[in-house]
């Protein structure tokens, strides 16, 4: 169990850190601030979504869990 929630948090924090640095990426490429707006704002549903499930799933439910990940 403490291995896969490992992973899955691992996975998590990996995903969040991507969408975080495709987000800065993405403004400095993107011209057209309509299509920037855009994928920024779905950018950070799937972020909270994100902390969301890791405060849910893996930190309230399993707090000594968290502590040693």
């Amino acid at each position: 169990m403490f291995r896969n929630l490992s992973l899955a948090y691992d996975i998590i924090v990996n995903f969040i850190d991507a969408h975080e640095e495709a987000n800065q990426q993405i403004t400095k490429i993107i011209e057209n601030q309509h299509f920037v707006n855009k994928i920024l704002t779905e950018s950070k549903k799937d972020i909270e979504a994100a902390e969301i499930y890791i405060n849910e799933h893996i930190e309230d439910m399993f707090p000594e869990i968290a502590k040693a990940i």
